[in-house]
């Protein structure tokens, strides 16, 4: 097959390690041709991404070219279904939440005509697909598919040694800093319990909306070195890494589409704490068994769940260890497969 794929990343987040897994598939192992289009500005780390799972970067789509599929990637670049005029049979790989609908001012017919132009859908889980439902045409109900993600091979050079305590505790979270990922919350509940139960929080990931969180916890972020360092983004080994050495890792999202931070945390043997999403319910997260859910925004329940990592840290390890033994279903080889017969099976309407 030859597969042009639209993206707007391919580097730092969950949307482009899937992509990432799946072309490396397709090119070494099955022999299919990916073309990428790029942007300009495309970062060194995502150029070496793309050189590594065979794919070829372009900054243009050659309309003359006898695509056997287009791959939109992430819900944010569905725009490009106008734009490909139904050129070539079109796979929307939907990674989004709350995210992409929110960040859109579009109407609600703009958002049934763009769903319209697609000829598949692929959601991760059946939660995610309830958000955009209502914009899904009556007759695609048989062309959506819900493919659980893969977790992605662990850096081989991971140390998984914790500095022995007593210290201050370790809170690492990874994603971008921006309101609906929830940092705000991490923030202040840190600050709240930071008397009792001495910790440092480490924010991992890009800070280009930095400025977008609330003015209080943006003032806390700033004005208490003691208390978090702010890391931006990180290549994944660097952050994985950052995530071994935490004792505890602390997702604060509002909403989220499958979730794949916390499933690499749970393959270090870190603790997992998270908002009681129903995604990470249909998923498997089961609080008080391999995880420490609280409820999605309050504060004061975080602040709980982090005051008794400090005063019942084996609590959190065995949940860790149960953690560490459930991520193991999530296989990349029927990932794989069912994403390629997808593909496979994506036709014109």
């Amino acid at each position: 097959m030859h597969i042009v794929v639209f993206s707007h990343s391919y580097a730092g987040d969950g949307a482009s390690q899937m992509l990432m897994l799946a072309a490396r598939h397709w090119v070494r192992d099955l022999g299919w041709s990916v073309d990428a289009v790029v942007p300009r500005d495309l970062s060194l780390e995502a150029r070496r991404n793309i050189a590594d799972c065979g794919m070829k970067p372009m900054e243009r789509a050659l309309l003359s070219v006898d695509y056997d599929l287009a791959l939109v990637n992430c819900v944010q670049n569905i725009r490009f279904v106008e734009l490909l005029n139904g050129r070539w049979p079109v796979l929307l790989w939907a990674h989004e939440g709350l995210t992409a609908i929110q960040s859109c001012s579009w109407g609600e017919q703009r958002w049934r005509d763009l769903f319209d132009g697609t000829d598949c859908v692929v959601f991760q889980t059946h939660a995610q697909r309830e958000l955009y439902q209502a914009w899904l045409p009556d007759a695609g109900r048989g062309r959506v598919a819900v493919i659980a993600n893969a977790l992605p091979p662990l850096p081989e050079k991971l140390s998984l040694n914790r500095v022995p305590r007593p210290r201050p505790m370790h809170i690492v979270s990874v994603g971008k800093v921006t309101p609906m990922k929830g940092q705000a919350d991490l923030i202040r509940a840190v600050v709240e319990i930071s008397a009792a139960a001495p910790m440092h929080c480490e924010l991992i990931g890009g800070v280009e909306m930095l400025d977008r969180l609330d003015p209080v916890a943006l003032g806390y972020l700033r004005g208490r070195p003691d208390l978090f360092t702010v890391r931006g983004h990180l290549a994944r080994d660097h952050a994985l890494q950052a995530v071994a050495s935490a004792d505890a890792f602390c997702f604060p999202s509002h909403s989220e589409s499958f979730g794949l931070a916390p499933l690499e945390a749970a393959a270090l043997n870190v603790p997992v704490i998270l908002a009681g999403l129903e995604v990470y319910r249909e998923i498997g997260w089961v609080d008080g068994v391999n995880c420490v859910k609280y409820s999605a925004g309050n504060i004061a329940e975080l602040a709980q769940a982090l005051l008794d990592l400090r005063l019942q840290p084996e609590r959190l390890e065995a949940r860790a260890r149960a953690a560490r033994e459930w991520v193991a279903k999530f296989r990349i080889a029927p990932f794989l497969h069912a994403l390629t017969a997808c593909v496979q099976g994506t036709r014109f309407r």
